[in-house]
């Protein structure tokens, strides 16, 4: 592994990072809030209770829980008043901590996503550690949302239901410490109950997560090729399939509810059974009823929360199989980020060099293209002829040597810049889901000046190209414009289905040109086929960078200044402009 594949190994970001650390402060003090409220809540009862058993005197001797009885002493307006107050109190803090919960929680998925975003940008589309675009997805999506339910629903509760269940077991100790240790050691005996089925939880949600990532992947791979079944008349077998598929995740969701019904089942216990302990232990130490009526009060809100925790097990579980699934795509080596103190391309003519450049096994390559110069790229198939137009364009990391562009190491300068003056076209870079404008404007660089690139005009023709556009694209945009049904505006399907394949070779041409870049690397080129001769002309006239492309047209290939040939995993430069290469035959 190079050291600039080192370089780009990322972690996961830190739960605590940034505004989070608020957001969680301010949790737990909602957490304690609601303990304040209840406590409040609680006191008030047993005041009002007092003064109704009492007739309103306070201070009598008779009462071990004369802590109470001062609040009694409050009219009873003010006892009502007080009542609603503390109650609506704590819905509005348990309201407050359902919106803070969930910013918490986007504020982390938000920077997984971006981390995992920068990530799979920064890898090779073909290296041996890029995973498929159907599991990427699933990290983007359906772990990220495990993350975020494991932060919303998981961590969220343990800082303010925690607190609360905390601090309503220590009010229970304090006021009856008989009641509130039988409590304790209830809650206690409820959670390792669930501990040991949360052990169990963590298979369950690896073969429910198998079934189904089985299922999206034959959906998503049938659903996306329909034709492909339908042509060979495999709609029958294949429904067989899915079905099967389908029952499997089923029932392994069955088997995981099952788990998590018994862990809810749990919970529900553990509250009734504080309910049992107060009003027990209450009736057999003589505990005053309106005492008993407080205590229960505290009791009967430990249910939700208790139920609430206990849910908290499942999503850790579910967060920690997504955690480890999304850690294993970071942890793999991200060579095409951008090198520590990068610098933009400096401007020069053009002039291309391969030094040494080295895929171990595959490919060695070693020759000079001259600014302005067309390069026909020939050689049997899977000889290496795209391989070797991806590294010159920083798409794929050599194993060894450098691709230069005017005296230039690549490697060492920001991608954004290298890949404006390097622009390849291939049927491995297709058209993008939306507008053909917006396809056209993803070819242009940073701060162009944007002329109605989804159409000027009634037919939408126009493109934003300057009048010097030196290739001549600008008139080609306006008469692809008349061409499309609806301009510049037509809309394009995932690949750029919607349009003919020569069609789409001319939009994906003239979004490789509008960035004017140094160097035009054209993979299998059919200018005259899809584009026109008219268009092949400028690009060969006109042009002023360096073309080098691949393809078999006898015709085509006669227009070359030089012959780059690849064969046996070794470049052969034929040519006016042949160099001397260090580990490669060269004729002139």
């Amino acid at each position: 592994m190079t050291a600039a594949a080192r370089r780009q190994r990322v972690r996961m970001p830190h739960t605590l990072g940034g505004v989070r650390r608020r957001l969680m402060l301010l949790l737990v003090l909602a957490g304690f809030g609601q303990a304040v409220c209840v406590v409040a809540f609680a006191l008030l009862v047993h005041g009002a209770a007092y003064r109704v058993t009492h007739g309103g005197q306070t201070g009598s001797g008779h009462d071990r829980n004369a802590i109470y009885t001062h609040v009694a002493g409050y009219a009873p307006t003010t006892l009502a008043v007080g009542l609603i107050t503390s109650a609506c109190a704590t819905v509005l803090l348990k309201a407050a901590g359902e919106p803070l919960a969930e910013r918490l929680a986007q504020s982390y998925v938000h920077s997984v996503r971006m981390r995992l975003f920068d990530h799979v940008a920064a890898s090779e589309a073909g290296g041996p550690d890029r995973r498929t675009v159907g599991v990427t997805v699933l990290r983007f999506t359906g772990d990220a949302s495990a993350l975020r339910l494991w932060i919303s629903k998981g961590v969220a509760p343990i800082l303010v239901d925690g607190v609360f269940v905390a601090c309503a077991l220590v009010i229970l100790t304090v006021a009856a410490p008989g009641m509130g240790a039988l409590s304790v050691a209830l809650v206690l005996l409820a959670a390792a109950a669930v501990a040991l089925c949360g052990r169990r939880l963590r298979e369950r949600v690896r073969e429910t997560r198998r079934h189904n990532g089985r299922l999206a992947a034959f959906v998503n791979e049938r659903v996306t090729h329909t034709a492909v079944m339908q042509s060979l008349g495999r709609v029958a077998q294949e429904r067989r399939v899915m079905r099967r598929r389908s029952r499997e995740y089923g029932r392994a969701m069955v088997r995981q509810a099952r788990l998590t019904g018994a862990m809810s089942a749990t919970a529900e216990a553990c509250g009734i059974g504080i309910l049992l302990i107060v009003v027990t232990v209450g009736l057999v130490t003589g505990t005053t009823w309106e005492a008993l009526a407080s205590l229960l009060t505290v009791a009967g809100f430990l249910g939700a929360p208790l139920s609430s925790l206990v849910r908290v097990q499942e999503h850790w579980q579910q967060s920690r199989v997504a955690r480890g699934r999304i850690t294993e795509i970071l942890a793999a080596p991200a060579p095409l980020g951008r090198p520590r103190r990068a610098e933009p391309l400096a401007n020069g003519p053009g002039r291309l060099e391969l030094a040494g450049l080295r895929v171990d096994g595959v490919l060695e390559a070693s020759a000079v293209a001259q600014p302005g110069q067309r390069i026909v790229l020939q050689g049997p198939p899977g000889a290496g002829k795209s391989l070797l137009l991806r590294l010159i364009a920083r798409l794929q990391e050599p194993d060894a040597g450098a691709v230069l562009l005017d005296g230039q190491d690549l490697a060492r300068h920001d991608p954004e810049s290298v890949r404006r003056a390097i622009r390849l076209t291939s049927p491995e870079l297709p058209l993008l889901r939306g507008s053909v404008g917006k396809n056209l404007r993803l070819g242009e660089p940073p701060g162009a000046v944007k002329k109605g690139a989804e159409g000027a005009g009634a037919n939408g023709s126009g493109d934003g190209t300057g009048s010097g556009d030196d290739s001549g694209c600008g008139d080609h945009v306006e008469a692809l414009a008349e061409l499309l049904p609806h301009g510049l505006r037509t809309r394009l399907g995932e690949g750029g289905h919607g349009l003919s394949m020569a069609v789409r070779y001319q939009v994906a041409m003239v979004r490789a040109l509008r960035s004017a870049p140094r160097v035009l690397l054209l993979d299998e080129a059919r200018l005259d086929e899809a584009l026109g001769s008219d268009l092949a002309e400028r690009l060969f006239e006109r042009y002023p960078g360096t073309v080098i492309y691949v393809t078999d047209d006898p015709a085509l290939a006669a227009r070359a200044d030089a012959l780059w040939h690849i064969e046996g995993g070794r470049l052969t430069v034929r040519g006016l402009y042949a160099p001397s290469p260090v580990g490669s035959e060269t004729t002139t």
